[in-house]
């Protein structure tokens, strides 16, 4: 990512920004103790607002048996996620038509929003995989970053979207082409200082790309990415593929049939009908939806096996392109750069939620003379090996296995304190320590080489939360309690235990 650019687009003066109400109602709806009156005195703050509220939920969108007079009510009859979706909706149009200037093609980005928010909601509600309010919600901000790099950068970015051509599937790899910078990247770091939550986030960041997605939120970005495909579908872009595309992801995310899944299709026409003339949004006119698939259909058969083919393929190769880049090439472990991610997140989810959460550092003892006494090879079949029993051993506890570098391993355990972190790393010392690694397959006078590992670990919990205010502070102090496992003879594991804290007279 080009920091330049990037900067230019973070601190330009005509970045959107949320309105005061929108920006309350996320902070109200982030407690968990808030009261429903307290959100509806805050989005009645604001009349205009509350009334198009109003006015959508008792629509026949929702379909609700008995009108509402109130936010209240609404609240009572959707629940508060409806409520926050709609308050953030009205408030993003707001925002976008406010900063709206000449040569940007408003209708075409309202159409692929309210496509994909619509059909996100079909899909979440007849596949029960998600949220349906929440991922309307993803589907409508998705491309905000597109927002923002307009009115950023105006003119230059009105180039970097003649480039593409009007293919949206093409635009981020244009966008990287020509300024380094992606729309994805910049929506989720505008929804970040939106103080949006991290599913939220997570949509906007992986909805081009769904299969690269973290995994607790692979069934929400799902939802949103098959219904890209749709909005793709219905704006009649490549319409025989993206149908082949519909179905076959229907299928795979969902287990959804395929005469079910192009009912879906109608559906989704209809609802964005209605959601657009809700939000006075432009998306153009209704789409022939049997023309489309009658199309798409015949477009299918015409479609050669190799150009099937291809398609599958370079779907792999991005597969494998994005796990190469947060694997370890040698043992298949996670690597520095994914480790780095994950404890961010994992720390930032504890200390929000006063969790727990621990960090397991683990050095392969005496491991240079491996290397220099059997050979590299050797050396790298001891590293995979462990790595293999690390993942066993742990993974099915949930935890992150990563090479933090050469023989050191770091294993992230959410949930875990320091005394169940500990009993773990010592049932994984002592089976390391009693199963020799095997390495007759390299060729070498030796068969089984005798090998242990030192391990330090370090834990956020509520009653030691002082000691730690940054995840970079958590894992120093994994690293220390390394140093004292080779300290104390290696092949131990030793616990870092915070000082406590002091209480003033």
């Amino acid at each position: 990512m080009n920091p330049k650019t990037l900067e230019r687009v973070l601190s330009a003066p005509r970045l959107p920004t949320l309105p005061a109400v929108a920006m309350r109602v996320i902070e109200l709806t982030e407690r968990r103790d808030v009261s429903f009156r307290e959100i509806a005195d805050t989005i009645q703050n604001d009349q205009g607002l509350a009334a198009k509220i109003l006015r959508t939920v008792n629509s026949s969108f929702y379909g609700l048996p008995k009108k509402c007079a109130t936010i209240n009510q609404a609240m009572v009859a959707l629940g508060l996620n409806a409520v926050k979706t709609l308050a953030l909706g009205f408030s993003l149009v707001k925002v976008i038509k406010d900063g709206a200037s000449e040569g940007f093609d408003y209708e075409d980005y309202w159409r692929r929003g309210v496509f994909t928010a619509v059909g996100a909601r079909a899909i979440a509600k007849a596949t029960r995989a998600a949220d349906p309010e929440e991922v309307f919600l993803g589907g409508l901000l998705q491309d905000i970053g597109v927002i923002a790099l307009f009115q950023a950068l105006d003119q230059e970015y009105l180039r970097v979207l003649a480039a593409a051509k009007g293919d949206h599937r093409a635009l981020v790899k244009t966008e990287i082409r020509m300024l380094e910078v992606q729309h994805p990247d910049i929506g989720a770091m505008l929804a970040q200082r939106w103080k949006l939550p991290e599913s939220l986030v997570a949509q906007i960041k992986y909805h081009e790309r769904p299969t690269a997605a973290p995994v607790q939120h692979t069934r929400l970005i799902r939802c949103v990415g098959l219904a890209n495909i749709a909005a793709d579908l219905l704006s009649q872009v490549r319409p025989g593929e993206n149908l082949a595309r519909f179905n076959t992801y229907c299928d795979q995310w969902f287990d959804f049939p395929r005469d079910s899944a192009e009912a879906l299709l109608t559906e989704i026409t209809e609802g964005s009908r209605e959601v657009a003339q809700l939000l006075k949004v432009s998306i153009g006119g209704k789409p022939p939806v049997e023309e489309i698939l009658s199309a798409a259909s015949e477009r299918l058969v015409s479609m050669s096996l190799e150009q099937e083919h291809q398609s599958e393929e370079l779907a792999r190769e991005n597969e494998q392109l994005h796990r190469a880049a947060v694997t370890d090439s040698l043992t298949g472990a996670a690597n520095r750069r994914r480790f780095n991610e994950a404890v961010a997140d994992s720390f930032k989810r504890a200390a929000a939620d006063q969790s727990l959460m621990a960090i397991a550092f683990m050095d392969v003892d005496k491991f240079k003379p491996v290397n220099d006494t059997h050979g590299h090879q050797v050396g790298d079949a001891v590293l995979v090996e462990i790595a293999s029993r690390l993942c066993r051993h742990f993974e099915p506890r949930g935890g992150i296995v990563c090479r933090y570098g050469g023989e050191e391993f770091a294993v992230i355990l959410d949930g875990l304190g320091r005394t169940e972190a500990g009993r773990l790393a010592e049932e994984f010392r002592a089976l390391q320590a009693a199963e020799p690694v095997d390495v007759s397959g390299c060729a070498v006078d030796v068969q089984t080489l005798s090998v242990t590992v030192s391990i330090g670990i370090a834990a956020y919990e509520p009653q030691t939360a002082h000691a730690f205010a940054r995840a970079e502070q958590l894992v120093q102090a994994a690293d220390q309690a390394v140093y004292a496992a080779k300290g104390s003879g290696r092949n131990c594991v030793r616990i870092f235990n915070p000082r406590p804290l002091k209480l003033s007279a």
